[in-house]
């Protein structure tokens, strides 16, 4: 399937245009590294799309119209909240100075790994699997992925007091920071806990915790 250079050239340049200007208003090399990195993202992922065949030229609008809706909100946001941003760095500094001594913070990491855990008790007891893990099952990780399914209320439950506890869980890996070996030992058990509960895992989770242990 060939790819309308035209088009292409025309995203590159558009994207490149509306990246740029963004990157130069921003402030810190961390804010225009991270704008640099979502821009990338943006074309490569919807981008290039605009130039497969039979594309509707419109869609070049909608991809050009979020472009600079993302970077007129980036810039409101970074003006309109920059003395809530300097108060919320202070008080995360306070945090991260008690992540290594407050006996808390241990608790949080382990409540999350419990957490990922229960799918393999509820509905159905499977942890027999955690000594003899089934093959992967592609074939079934889409199915369950794709069709709709009920979830009853522990399941829910569960899923929402895991999304809760997400940001209080890399705040109390801080801790572990010069123990690469445990950072490690609990993200290839979250893979392992995902895997058992799924029957597969992707590469795209393998690769978002390799980055989280590399940026760190």
């Amino acid at each position: 399937m060939t790819l309308d250079p035209l088009v292409l050239l025309l995203v590159a340049l558009g994207t490149a245009l509306i990246g740029g200007v963004s990157v130069i208003a921003a402030r810190g090399i961390w804010q225009r590294l991270l704008l640099v990195g979502i821009f990338f993202g943006l074309c490569l992922y919807s981008g290039v799309g605009a130039a497969y065949p039979d594309v509707p030229e419109y869609y070049l609008l909608y991809y050009f119209g979020f472009l600079g809706a993302f970077a007129y909100a980036f810039w409101f946001f970074r003006v309109a909240f920059v003395h809530l941003g300097i108060r919320s760095g202070r008080a995360l500094t306070r945090v991260l100075n008690n992540v290594d001594w407050h006996p808390s913070w241990p608790l949080v990491i382990w409540a999350y790994v419990l957490l990922h855990l229960v799918s393999l008790i509820y509905p159905e007891l499977r942890l027999q699997h955690l000594f003899a893990p089934p093959p992967p099952d592609l074939l079934t990780y889409l199915a369950v992925r794709w069709e709709q399914q009920e979830m009853d209320p522990l399941q829910k439950l569960v899923d929402y007091a895991r999304v809760l506890l997400t940001p209080f869980f890399y705040i109390a890996l801080f801790r572990y920071r010069k123990r690469f070996s445990r950072v490690a030992l609990i993200f290839g058990l979250l893979l392992y806990f995902q895997y058992l509960a799924g029957g597969y895992i992707g590469r795209g989770d393998i690769g978002i915790a390799l980055a989280t242990i590399w940026l760190a």
